[in-house]
């Protein structure tokens, strides 16, 4: 995201910003037209997010095949600093209601599993903590081994890394579009892609924006491409917080025979 002003780590800045804008939030002119993604948490407050985990298969002349998990995720912070912070996320899963849809039983283990990561004074991820016990707790689950710290935070935490994207950065509402890269579902190099995003509303007077992202595979980069792949995100947030109200992700990847799709859905609870 090169083409937004990343806004640092530092907890003097963000309190410099914070002061700013606190008063803009109330008396700034409607036309302005930015917001910064930015966390002023206090030490010890809990947010609970429920969460949807959906992914659909198409192939042709085929039935459909739909799998969904539904689960919560209770958060804490457990430690507020100048240079960072420390937060716990715990996983509940509903009783009752995926069994029949996942074709499984319950998870135990996946049950109470917690993830404690730190992130910087302005809510960028920073490292995952405890990562030898996520690793060993989905070992249990699917018995594929992860061996290094950085393989667990690229396929385990797939949740706090999708919450934390868009943390650290000043967004507009024009529309931004520059080359990135979009990692590759068989595995390898990642592949060229053009990604847009901007907020799309900015509301101070309700206390919120909705920032989008789109990234679609750079076809011109290659000679011949028989598959299609993209990312899209949206985000809800609370303007005076910095907590997310609702965030929307998905990836969808196909050809002319098969299509698929991978969705989260992650929304604050009352």
């Amino acid at each position: 995201m090169s083409g937004i002003e990343y806004l640092g780590t530092m907890k003097l800045l963000v309190t410099l910003l914070l002061a700013v804008a606190s008063i803009p939030a109330w008396s700034q002119k409607d036309g302005d037209s930015s917001a910064s993604c930015i966390t002023y948490w206090k030490k010890g407050e809990t947010k609970v997010y429920s969460i949807l985990h959906e992914k659909i298969t198409d192939v042709k002349d085929s039935a459909s095949k739909h799998f969904y998990f539904a689960y919560e995720a209770h958060i804490t912070v457990l430690d507020a600093t100048e240079e960072d912070y420390t937060i716990k996320w715990v996983f509940h899963v509903p009783q009752g209601g995926n069994k029949e849809l996942i074709g499984i039983q319950p998870l135990p283990v996946f049950e109470g599993m917690q993830m404690i990561f730190k992130i910087s004074s302005v809510g960028t991820f920073i490292e995952l903590i405890n990562w030898e016990e996520v690793r060993d707790s989905y070992v249990q689950l699917s018995g594929t081994v992860y061996s290094t710290k950085e393989s667990v935070e690229a396929a385990l935490i797939k949740e706090i890394q999708l919450f934390h994207q868009p943390y650290g950065y000043k967004f507009t509402t024009r529309k931004i579009s520059e080359n990135t890269q979009l990692s590759n579902p068989l595995g390898g190099a990642p592949l060229p892609a053009l990604q847009t995003y901007q907020i799309t509303q900015l509301d101070r007077r309700q206390d919120r924006f909705t920032l989008s992202f789109h990234q679609d595979l750079d076809k011109s980069s290659f000679d011949k491409v028989t598959f299609d792949l993209s990312d899209h995100s949206e985000y809800e947030f609370i303007l005076s917080s910095g907590w997310i109200r609702r965030l929307y992700y998905i990836r969808m990847a196909g050809n002319a025979s098969l299509k698929q799709s991978d969705a989260y859905t992650i929304t604050l609870k009352d």
